[in-house]
């Protein structure tokens, strides 16, 4: 994959091939990807060459395209596009390309993904892309001189970035033709049109086509900048809205991009159609596509003719007639198709005006005219659902369209029925529940049926919505049914516990009539409520005084706290007892505790050892926790709960102690090492880190990380030396002497 950066200027490229050839063609972009630092882009250059008539020694193996900035044609860089793909185009129908051989056209399509830095394409007014090659195709009759005529391919895009951000856009992007030809004096049609998938607006017109500046000595140069490159040269009588000749000459649609003509002169004729993109009701880009149809003498055929006939009549349909008919009846219509031409094959389609869509059975999509004149028959039968039930008749267009070059011959006939709708009434709906209310106690199954009912009888179907809730999520349960004229579905509730509250919950029951889609319906509400069981209040207490709790921090750790958590309920009912922290979980501040339940009465232990971790830095620290005890009644009153406060608190340390001076290890028992008894003990801020001492030198000779520490003075002579003491946020130093 090919990948260039257009941040500067690339050497100077001369192809030296010339031939006439050039069929048309056009450049198109696509985004890939957007940051702020760089846009990936493809960039593609579409050619049509003239497969018949043209030099294949001018078919490029690769092409480079310009980029330039709008505000002053200043050169922002140039892309060499590989050949990409290379294959002949088709014709609308296959069939036609006997009719054109000397018309063939090959979409020679070069490609390559460019990244577009937005810091460098951020100019306001924007920029374009440019190709250039000559030559056009040499049998040209509407312009001076094509086989020495260019073509310039022109793409306009807007800045990458815009208002500061990324402005992301992908150029309008051209179908890809046929290989159709104009058959004289006949209607013709061709669509032009381009997509944006960005979703903006699009505007077709009829240009000039654009010649710019190679010629037959240098058919391929690099592009230059210009805000008005030179147009073709029109031969006598031709313009852009007159590029073919004809009754009407062509023209193109603003809107879709379709090109028509009727053309009234044989010949090649070149033409040119510009496609403008707005976002916003403001003008963002540009692209041109050149292209050339032949317009030539085309064997004469005749259209088909369509006509229609209701079944057990002798005359035929006419065109503004409304044919009447009921429901019940074979709703069918004879359709009768003929044509001049023989061994004449049509294509036969129903395109339906009203309703859309329009529900009928067409019995052949073919026919085939073996004998000029003949005719051959058809049937289009309306289902059941088509009706008129909105007083209005059904519309529909019968057309058998045959396979002429290079654009099939067709005859459409209107058919407008009016089908007498059948009567529709309500259906009805109700409940077997009694004045369609019920409260209901908490875990106590509530059921009744609901019930549908149609007269016509047509298929129904039973549907249930909750207001403001799904059935589900309090546990109702019911399941739609359908039925032919009646339908029962059940419905059955067994309230859970959260179900209870003292608003009523409203279902809505419909039952809908399914008849052709146009659904008429009933409905009917019931209202119930959802109630606990009648019950006492649980209480709960537990075992430590005063249920607070204060434990001094001895060392890095604490005391245990242990008591026991007691919950009863006085109704023997089923209870659960739960601990929670408020803005801690036990387990993570390392406390014991198991949630339980039982019958009646539920016990469990806690346990806690506190240590200095939990202090978080702090000299006291205080956790709450939330005994819950609830039974199974779903009254508002089924919870009790108490609330137990345990502080941890460090412990306070006296940092006065009195180190001795002198030592004299000579075995008699006394004074043998240093040591110091009443260093301050560890508390959670606090810790001894280590004890370390000094010659007079600087020279380490003992070192200990335990308070009780003992330093004997082994095989150091008398001296003087130098104590280094480490708490976590203190230290002491001082002198102590060796006498032996």
């Amino acid at each position: 994959m090919t990948k260039l950066y257009l941040t500067f200027f690339l050497l100077y490229v001369t192809l030296s091939s010339w031939a006439t050839h050039i069929v048309g063609g056009e450049l198109q972009m696509e985004t890939l990807r957007s940051s702020l630092y760089g846009g990936t882009h493809r960039v593609y250059l579409n050619l049509y060459f003239d497969d018949v008539n043209g030099n294949r020694g001018a078919d490029d193996p690769n092409v480079t395209v310009s980029v330039f900035r709008k505000r002053d044609n200043a050169r922002m860089g140039d892309v060499v596009l590989p050949r990409l793909t290379d294959e002949i185009i088709p014709y609308s129908n296959p069939l036609c390309s006997a009719s054109a051989a000397s018309l063939r056209t090959r979409l020679i399509r070069y490609s390559s993904e460019v990244i577009f830095r937005q810091d460098v394409f951020n100019d306001e007014q924007g920029y374009y892309l440019v190709w250039e090659r000559c030559c056009r195709n040499n049998i040209i009759n509407n312009i001076v001189s094509p086989s020495s005529a260019g073509t310039v391919f022109y793409l306009e895009m807007p800045a990458l970035f815009q208002n500061n951000r990324v402005f992301v856009n992908s150029s309008p992007r051209f179908e890809t033709v046929k290989g159709d030809f104009i058959c004289i004096n006949k209607p013709f049609s061709f669509d032009f049109s381009a997509t944006d998938t960005d979703g903006d607006s699009l505007a077709y017109s009829l240009v000039t086509p654009l010649n710019g500046y190679s010629t037959t000595v240098q058919p391929a140069p690099l592009a230059r900048g210009s805000s008005a490159y030179p147009a073709v040269s029109w031969g006598a009588g031709y313009l852009a809205i007159n590029a073919i000749p004809g009754n009407p000459p062509l023209t193109i649609n603003p809107r879709t991009g379709r090109l028509s003509v009727i053309a009234t002169q044989l010949g090649l004729y070149v033409f040119s159609v510009m496609v403008e993109e707005f976002r916003a009701g403001r003008k963002i880009g540009l692209v041109r596509r050149d292209f050339q149809l032949k317009v030539i003498d085309c064997p004469m055929s005749a259209a088909p003719k369509v006509m229609a006939r209701e079944l057990g009549k002798r005359n035929f349909y006419r065109a503004g007639e409304t044919i009447e008919m009921s429901v019940g009846q074979e709703r069918c219509i004879d359709l009768f198709f003929t044509d001049q031409d023989a061994n004449s094959r049509l294509n036969l389609k129903v395109n339906p005006l009203y309703p859309t869509p329009l529900d009928f059975k067409l019995n052949l999509s073919q026919v085939t005219i073996t004998n000029a004149g003949d005719t051959v028959k058809a049937q289009i039968c309306l289902a059941e659902c088509a009706e008129s039930f909105d007083g209005r008749p059904l519309r529909f267009q019968v057309i058998a369209s045959d396979e002429s070059c290079p654009l099939p011959q067709h005859d459409t006939l209107t058919i407008s029925v009016f089908v007498r709708p059948r009567p529709n009434q309500i259906p009805q709906v109700s409940t077997t529940l009694a004045n369609n209310r019920a409260t209901v106690s908490m875990g106590t199954l509530l059921q009744f049926n609901i019930d549908g009912l149609d007269l016509d009888p047509d298929s129904i179907r039973l549907e249930a919505q909750g207001r403001g809730f799904t059935l589900a999520s309090v546990g109702m349960s019911f399941t739609p049914s359908r039925g032919l004229g009646q339908a029962r579905s059940p419905f059955q509730w067994t309230p859970i516990c959260s179900a209870v509250r003292n608003e009523p919950y409203i279902v809505d029951f419909y039952v809908i009539d399914l008849r052709c889609g146009r659904n008429r319906k009933d409905s009917v509400s019931v209202e119930l409520r959802a109630t606990g069981r009648p019950s006492r209040t649980p209480s709960i207490e537990t075992t430590l005084p005063g249920n607070t709790a204060t434990v001094v921090m001895e060392g890095t750790a604490g005391q245990p706290v242990r008591f026991n958590v007691n919950a009863r309920d006085p109704d023997n009912d089923p209870l659960t007892l739960t601990g929670n922290g408020r803005g801690f979980t036990l387990a993570s501040a390392g406390m014991s505790w198991q949630d339980r339940s039982g019958t009646g009465t539920v016990s469990g232990p806690f346990e806690w050892i506190p240590s200095c971790d939990l202090m978080e830095g702090l000299p006291e620290k205080t956790f709450i926790i939330d005994f819950v005890t609830e039974d199974n009644s779903c009254n508002p009153n089924r919870f009790d709960t108490v609330k137990v406060e345990l502080t941890i608190r460090d412990q306070m340390v006296d940092y006065a102690f009195t180190p001795p001076n002198v030592f004299t290890p000579n075995d008699d028992g006394k004074n043998d090492y240093f040591a110091i008894d009443d260093l301050p003990i560890d508390n959670c801020l606090e810790q001894f880190e280590y004890i370390e001492i000094y010659n007079r030198w600087g020279k380490q000779v003992f070192r200990d990380t335990k308070p009780n520490f003992r330093w004997t003075g082994e095989h150091i002579s008398t001296g003087q030396f130098y104590y280094h003491i480490k708490y976590t946020k203190r230290q002491f130093k001082g002198v102590v002497n060796l006498l032996r």
